[in-house]
């Protein structure tokens, strides 16, 4: 017990961390539509967990687990809530051996901690939606685990269950060649292996024929994602996929007042030449990982890591992914926890021989990463009131129009007052106006604009009219 007590700390305050949203209610966006989903579409058959989800995404165990939610919702929510936490406390163990596996047992434990108190996990926990992602982590990390061990059959199970969970699982084949690459180098001279590799392959390809009979598809981001606007070329969005990138990279190393639950990107928000040093950005850690493979490879493949489980989510394919989301770091952050772990593990051995500088670095990380953890904390309670939620996304994304919508959803709603520390009902109204506005002179045309009005267009009359905000609200907003 003594010698697992850095890890039951960890998971005590990971626990005390998620155990702010337990007596939240059904969150306003995506859970609603999937619960419904669930209720009417899906029949009682167990086949019927491999048709699409209610956005369309071929997503089975997302299914399962809103089938199980469903059931445990007659007990409240906050019996759907322990599940979603203690999936988030499986998921850790996984990650833990995973981590022991490329770093050693300290560092990788430490490696471990760090990942768990991110508040890039909150949302992946607290937005049951979400939850599926998590369950992907905990698969993918699994999956390595028994590609180290060269047990292939569990290692495609695992592959499979993590891409049955979240299509960016489809990059663990890759990411399984990059281990190797990287740490095991011996094996590329093993037929045997290359076999593993081929099966990885084959698994990834029949994957994607059950993702395509299955009638799911990647969304239509003129139309459907509402992360975008009808502005946006496939063109713009590969463009900046290396600005996505940085920015959830960023949103990682430092989460203080990054956190939001939605984001817009709008044409011409990023300039050609800022989207241009993002990509070089990202060739140049992209060269030095490949640098590091036979000086520091634990290095090398920590970084490799990140930007192989965040390129299906990048835009880079113009998939239309959405242009900001903390619950696409779930595998990807596992590789910047390696990399803090290794600059702490490396700071520890050096203290004795600088015993100025490498202790200060070594108590800022500590500082930084612990700061990290209150930070999750905020977030957490954020989710636990949906309005709080939206305006804190709205103030980080002031453009974003589906922070705007859901908002005016909660205020078309719901009778509280208004929050002074809220953007208020008529604010939120003229947004959605000049938004509407915006779209009608798309150079893509009908597509945009009938879509944003049939969206936001009807929230305008009852936010202007309806009491008990009406004239004493633009009142108070006018002063």
């Amino acid at each position: 017990m003594q010698e697992h007590k850095f890890e039951f700390l960890s998971l005590f305050f990971y626990v005390a961390i998620q155990s702010c949203v337990l007596q939240a209610s059904i969150f306003p966006a995506d859970d609603i539509n999937e619960f419904n989903y669930v209720g009417n579409a899906l029949s009682g058959a167990w086949f019927s967990l491999f048709s699409s989800d209610s956005f369309h995404y071929f997503r089975p165990v997302k299914n399962l687990l809103f089938l199980i939610f469903a059931g445990l919702r007659t007990f409240g929510m906050p019996a759907c809530r322990l599940l979603a936490i203690a999936i988030g406390i499986a998921s850790f163990f996984p990650v833990l051996a995973l981590c022991r596996r490329v770093i050693g047992r300290d560092a990788g434990t430490l490696a471990a901690a760090v990942w768990l108190l991110s508040p890039t996990l909150v949302s992946s926990v607290a937005w049951l939606s979400c939850v599926n992602i998590q369950a992907m982590v905990a698969f993918a990390a699994l999956a390595l685990v028994q590609h180290d061990r060269e047990r292939t059959p569990a290692a495609l199970l695992c592959m499979l269950l993590a891409m049955f969970s979240y299509e960016s699982a489809i990059m663990l084949g890759p990411i399984a060649v990059a281990f190797d690459f990287y740490l095991r180098p011996e094996r590329f001279r093993s037929v045997r292996a290359w076999r593993r590799y081929g099966l990885y392959a084959a698994l990834s390809v029949a994957y994607l024929a059950l993702r395509f009979l299955s009638a799911s598809h990647l969304p239509d981001y003129a139309s459907e994602e509402v992360g975008w606007n009808c502005l946006a070329s496939k063109t713009e969005l590969m463009s900046a996929a290396g600005y996505f990138t940085l920015l959830h990279l960023r949103t990682w190393l430092w989460p203080f007042g990054r956190m939001a639950v939605y984001a817009t990107y709008q044409s011409g928000d990023v300039s050609v030449a800022v989207r241009a040093l993002c990509w070089a950005a990202v060739l140049g850690l992209s060269f030095l990982s490949l640098s590091l493979r036979r000086r520091r490879p634990t290095v090398g493949f920590s970084i490799a890591l990140f930007f192989l489980a965040f390129l299906p989510t990048s835009n880079a394919l113009g998939f239309g992914n959405g242009p900001y989301g903390d619950y696409y770091l779930g595998v990807a952050s596992i590789g910047l926890s390696l990399l803090i772990a290794e600059a702490a593990a490396w700071l520890w051995a050096v203290r004795r021989k600088n015993r100025i500088l490498a202790p200060a670095l070594l108590a800022a990380l500590v500082v930084w990463r612990g700061a990290a953890g209150v930070e999750a904390a905020r977030w957490a309670d954020c989710w636990a009131d949906p309005e709080k939620a939206f305006a804190n996304g709205l103030k980080i994304f002031p453009k974003s129009f589906n922070n705007m919508q859901a908002l005016a959803n909660l205020y078309c709603d719901s009778d509280r007052p208004v929050d002074d520390g809220h953007p208020g009902p008529c604010r939120i109204a003229d947004r959605l106006q000049s938004g509407i506005r915006l779209f009608s002179h798309s150079r893509n045309g009908k597509n945009g604009r009938e879509t944003w009005r049939m969206v936001l267009h009807p929230f305008l009359p009852r936010l202007r009219l309806r009491r008990p905000y009406g004239r004493q609200c633009e009142r108070r907003e006018r002063i």
